[in-house]
């Protein structure tokens, strides 16, 4: 299912398909949710998404294409089961502990914890 800002995938033939459609229009690295949001409408921050083989099959799609996964993720849980499945690099992060901070380290896995996101929402 198409959405203005990406496409939801279920299962691991859908990833893999959307992530495969989305490299072949040209995107450079594919992009997952890795749980819940602080914004959203839908899923809470501790929830988990997707599952291990969802997150292969993305990363597969990617690795096949020379390029790499990162993933939105808060929660110590959702970080670690993201790296553990081959995802290169953490948008926000927010929320681990120290030892998930080591395992990404360990992984060499990137945190981007972007919070000129939450500056800008602050002066809303």
């Amino acid at each position: 299912m198409s959405m203005d800002f990406g496409i939801l995938a279920d299962g691991v033939d859908q990833t893999l398909m959307a992530a495969r459609e989305n490299l072949k229009a040209g995107a450079t690295q594919i992009k997952i949710m890795g749980g819940g949001g602080v914004m959203s409408d839908y899923d809470p921050i501790d929830s988990l998404q997707p599952s291990p083989a969802e997150i292969r099959a993305a990363v597969q799609a990617a690795s096949d294409w020379g390029t790499y996964v990162l993933a939105h993720a808060y929660t110590s849980e959702a970080v670690r089961r993201l790296v553990e499945n081959g995802v290169r690099c953490i948008e926000h992060g927010l929320l681990i502990d120290d030892a998930t901070a080591k395992f990404v380290k360990q992984n060499d896995v990137v945190i981007s914890t972007q919070l000129v996101v939450y500056r800008e929402l602050a002066n809303l």
